[in-house]
């Protein structure tokens, strides 16, 4: 494969440029049922977006303020149009499905010194600034107006500052009840009217800072982060930095580039959200010549559950024999990678990664688990990773270790943006996969290096070891639908230890889930992860080999996805196809349901089924195991509070 995700085909149609007389222009969806209408206004540039009869924007402002004095889409004389298609045709090797191929028409306005160009895609629009000039300049502020056709209701996450990992709980509000200074994620989803959904974010967002949200009116305006002018070392090791002041301006930028997409992807019910391939297309190619070498897979992990394990011999830790012990577990279960998290390096030296602990020695345990086929990731913040980037990974490269997960970014502005560009770069020159923590959510980076198997950005399971009011069920039931479409989440589930909400407590070193076994196992079908994290102990996945099972049997990336049935914060469910065989997994809210499915399309006759158990409402591990025949290719299942369900077609 030369090219991942390479553009296939670029045409541009025949005698396109037109100099309008009139300063106002369409662009349709290629199944025309997506409509923007784009205009240019006293030579300020606005634009709305109209799907079938429903309104999704009302007249809506772009513009990017620039040092030179420039604001682009405002004084815009002379503008012509370019109408042309663009079609992407690729194989996806890290995504759930094997296969991408969407088109889309576009325009563009060329205005002098720059361009906007727009892409109606079936399943939304998309639009960005590029800019042809001599000379470098500042972006001071980049002003993007969405404006809501009526007080919509939106699915939205509050950041609470600038110092975010994007790590909230989702609210669920009409937009003019949102406080205005409330700082929100990007990610956001509309309530339409005819059960209609939009979703807005910003995507391939390089170079630049990523975006923030905040209600203004009957809309939502964005919001970015000055570039930082200092910063300063905190932390029990001062291994981490933080802005203690910003520049009066946003990004230092080149003359002639791209800025990122905004995005404003368009679904005709929840289910379709799930399903939208268009962040795909606004991202760049593969710059990964060969990817034959990058592996997904499932990790066994020991910082949840502390490294607790019962019946060994030695004192569990960070130590060598510990390792050992989840390599074993990993071999004993065809389980790819463990994961050192933190703790390996030398506090006193917290700037260097190349010291570690004396209870670890990293050579003996990567002979140690090449000997079992089972790889080893490191944790590392990523301050001390950025000092000496190239050395750090291309020692540990060299020593055999398969990738590092970097944590600990807990920013947005462009300095930190261009270190998750470089990263992901500097690890794909030595073979290295990358999960990124504690970082913004993804805009592409792993279309461009899929190298870069995962991203954290969410509230995820880690979050019950110390929060004690905390709904997680009811946010796992909106997360697919807002996070997980713009990219791969490392919600790290897989939890053994399981309690409906009454019996419910933060406990740190042995921590539990909310909600039903089942809804674990399902979750490894419902979370799109390539780098899936084992949360729990293998003590306690050994005393559970059923569960254990289904979750080292599950793949990690996918042929094929089918939504069956969907609606945000209450239920999801799913099949999802690797080769010839089909997996199926549902979880709810905390309503008890039963459902039936069609799975006739799978050409399968029975399933092997893991359910909720007769008690589940009140002992959230009591689950069955059994083989159900499909009756006509249906399945009926109930899942009870909190539940969830996985199955295997056969």
């Amino acid at each position: 494969m030369k090219r991942f995700l390479s553009l296939a085909l670029f045409v541009w149609l025949a005698n396109v440029i037109v100099y309008a007389s009139a300063e106002q222009w369409k662009l349709a969806s290629p199944d025309g049922n997506l409509v923007a209408s784009v205009t240019v206004e006293n030579g300020t540039l606005h634009y709305a977006l109209q799907h079938g009869s429903t309104a999704v924007l009302a007249k809506s402002d772009l513009t990017m303020t620039l040092s030179n004095g420039k604001t682009l889409g405002k004084n815009m004389t002379g503008v012509r149009a370019v109408r042309g298609m663009r079609r992407v045709s690729a194989a996806t090797p890290v995504y759930r499905k094997a296969r991408v191929d969407e088109q889309c028409n576009v325009l563009t306005l060329k205005s002098k010194g720059y361009d906007v160009e727009f892409e109606a895609y079936n399943g939304g629009l998309a639009y960005r600034f590029c800019t042809r000039m001599t000379k470098p300049f500042e972006v001071i502020d980049e002003n993007n107006y969405f404006a809501f056709a009526g007080n919509d209701a939106v699915w939205h996450m509050p950041v609470g500052n600038m110092a975010t990992a994007f790590e909230g709980e989702y609210k669920h509000k009409p937009v003019l009840d949102i406080n205005n200074d409330e700082l929100l994620a990007p990610q956001m989803v509309i309530e339409l009217a005819d059960g209609k959904r939009a979703l807005l974010s910003d995507y391939n967002v390089k170079d630049y800072p990523t975006m923030y949200l905040k209600a203004k009116g009957q809309g939502m305006a964005s919001v970015f982060p000055g570039y930082p002018k200092t910063e300063e070392a905190y932390g029990t090791n001062k291994s981490r930095l933080r802005v203690t002041s910003r520049e009066n301006y946003i990004a230092r930028c080149s003359g002639t580039r791209a800025f990122p997409w905004k995005m404003i992807l368009v679904a005709k019910g929840d289910a379709q959200l799930l399903t939208t391939d268009l962040p795909v297309c606004l991202a760049d190619p593969c710059e990964v010549k060969d990817v034959s070498w990058i592996r997904p897979g499932k990790v066994a992990w020991e910082w949840w559950n502390s490294c607790n394990l019962k019946g060994v011999e030695f004192k569990t830790g960070i130590n060598n024999d510990t390792y050992k012990r989840y390599i074993d577990f990993a071999s004993k279960n065809g389980i790819e990678y463990i994961m050192m998290d933190a703790g390996w390096t030398k506090p006193q030296e917290p700037l260097d990664l190349l010291k570690t602990i004396d209870a670890i020695n990293i050579p003996e345990l990567v002979a140690y688990g090449k000997q079992r086929n089972v790889g080893i990731i490191l944790w590392a913040d990523y301050h001390p990773l950025d000092l000496d980037m190239e050395r750090v990974i291309k020692t540990y490269a060299e020593m055999g270790i398969k990738g590092f997960k970097i944590d600990h970014i807990n920013r947005n502005d462009q300095k930190v943006v261009d270190f998750v560009w470089r990263a992901a770069k500097m690890c794909a020159k030595y073979k290295l996969l990358v999960d990124f923590h504690g970082v913004f959510p993804p805009t592409g980076l792993q279309h461009t290096y899929p190298n870069v198997l995962n991203f954290e950005a969410v509230k995820g399971l880690e979050t019950v070891k110390w929060t004690k009011k905390y709904d997680g069920v009811t946010h796992e039931c909106i997360v697919p639908f807002v996070r997980q479409v713009v990219g791969p989440i490392d919600y790290t589930q897989g939890a053994m230890r399981n309690v409906v909400m009454a019996n419910y407590a933060p406990v740190s070193s042995q921590p539990m889930s909310q909600g039903t076994r089942c809804r674990q196992l399902a979750e490894y079908v419902i979370f799109e992860s390539p780098m899936n994290m084992l949360c729990d102990s293998p003590s306690n996945y050994e005393a559970n080999q059923p569960c254990t099972d289904f979750i080292a049997g599950v793949p990690v990336v996918w042929d094929e996805t089918r939504v069956l049935d969907a609606k945000i914060g209450e239920y999801i469910i799913e099949a999802r196809r690797k080769g010839s065989v089909w997996y199926v997994g549902g979880i709810t809210d905390w309503t008890a349901r039963d459902m039936t499915i069609d799975l006739g399309f799978t050409g399968g006759s029975s399933v092997k089924l893991y359910s909720d158990g007769v008690n589940a409402d009140r002992n959230a591990e009591d689950y069955k195991v059994e083989t159900r025949q499909l009756s006509g290719g249906k399945l009926t299942v109930h899942l009870a509070s909190g539940g969830g369900f996985a199955g295997v077609v056969k």
